[in-house]
Formats: structure tokens, sequence, C-alpha cells
């Protein structure tokens, strides 16, 4: 479980609209917007779910033609695509969450241990973080497979630079139209991940 206090997040700036990824996995992400009265965030769209939620001070959101105010408590959601923005008339954050288009092996990443990631399905882009979001949610002597089209020998080489001597790879099913790899967490990761982290303009 993880918990975090966003009362202890304070990103405003006079000269930037301060963003803070609080989750970001392969099925979600979760944003903090902190907003100075007078800043605003132009027309953008994403191409997931997303719902905004007003933690703090008052800001006017517009989805198109259409706007509302939106004071601490107020919720509001919007399909894929839609384009939005936002103008702040008091000092605001906002909890800003986007679910992204999954499949099975995104949602698999989430809880790995045991399971079948097949990234067969999934868009080439995405295959090697989800991969290695499964493998930092091991702990010690926990497993996944990988089942995918080809031998994912790049995915290994750096699976193996930048978790060195943390992970087992074994080959189960060798092709030639399907692989089927175990991976195994043989030793705690050296350095732990950041909690939060701050994002830049375009996040």
């Amino acid at each position: 479980m993880k918990q975090l206090d966003l009362n202890s997040f304070k990103d405003f700036s006079q000269a930037e609209v301060g963003r803070r990824i609080l989750v970001d996995d392969p099925v979600m992400r979760v944003v903090l917007v902190s907003i100075r009265a007078g800043q605003a965030l132009p027309e953008h769209a994403a191409n997931g779910l997303v719902t905004v939620f007003a933690v703090s001070g008052r800001v006017v959101f517009f989805e198109g033609a259409d706007c509302c105010d939106m004071l601490p408590g107020k919720l509001v959601r919007l399909a894929p695509g839609r384009p939005h923005r936002l103008e702040a008339k008091e000092d605001s954050q906002l909890l800003v969450t986007m679910v992204k288009q999954s499949d099975a092996a995104a949602w698999n990443s989430l809880a790995p241990a045991g399971r079948d990631l097949d990234l067969r399905q999934t868009a080439r882009d995405r295959r090697h973080p989800t991969v290695f979001y499964a493998f930092d949610g091991l702990t010690v002597g926990e497993s996944f497979f990988i089942v995918n089209d080809h031998n994912p020998l790049p995915l290994r080489a750096q699976l193996e630079q930048l978790r060195p001597g943390e992970a087992a790879w074994e080959t189960v099913i060798d092709g030639p139209d399907q692989f089927r790899i175990k991976v195994s967490r043989i030793a705690a990761r050296v350095t732990p991940a950041e909690e939060t982290v701050l994002a830049g303009r375009g996040a």
C-alpha cells in the first residue's frame, strides 16, 4: 500500500504551473497540479479517461464551450480526446487522474507475482516500461512470465544494465512463434524508486 500526504506538496511557482507526478504506472497516471492565481493551462487533450478533482482554491474549468467553477470537493470527468483548459482565480491545487488505454499485460504488471505478461498485444513502445514496472513490484523470490512474439534479448540486456544483479532470466519456451521467459527477482533493489517526481512543462 502506498500512502501520500497531499498537504506536504506545495509546488507553487510564479514562473510556471507546478506539476508533481504522484502515481505513474502502466494503467494510471496521477498528477498534483499547483497553480497560482492568474495562471492558466492552455487547451489540451489526453488519450485516456481523465478526472480532475479540486483540492483547494478556485479555478474556472473549460471543456470546449462549456465551463464550470471548481471549488474544493468538486470533480469533473472527461472522455478521452476531449479538449479542455483552465484558469486559476485563486492559488489552487488539482488532482488529475488519467486512466490509460491498457491491455492485459498492463493490468497484470500491477500485481505481477506468478502472472503472465503477454506483450503480444502491447504497443511496442510500452513493452519495456510495463516489464520494468512489474519487476520493480516483485519481492525477492517472486517471479512472473513474459510471453512475446520474438526473443526479447534487448529487454534482457536493458534489465541487466539497469537492475544489475537483481534479476534471473530463464527461457521456458524458445520460439519460433512464441517465447516464454520466467523473470525472477533474486536480490533487493539497491536504489529505491522515488515516491514522487516533479514533471516537466509537457506533462
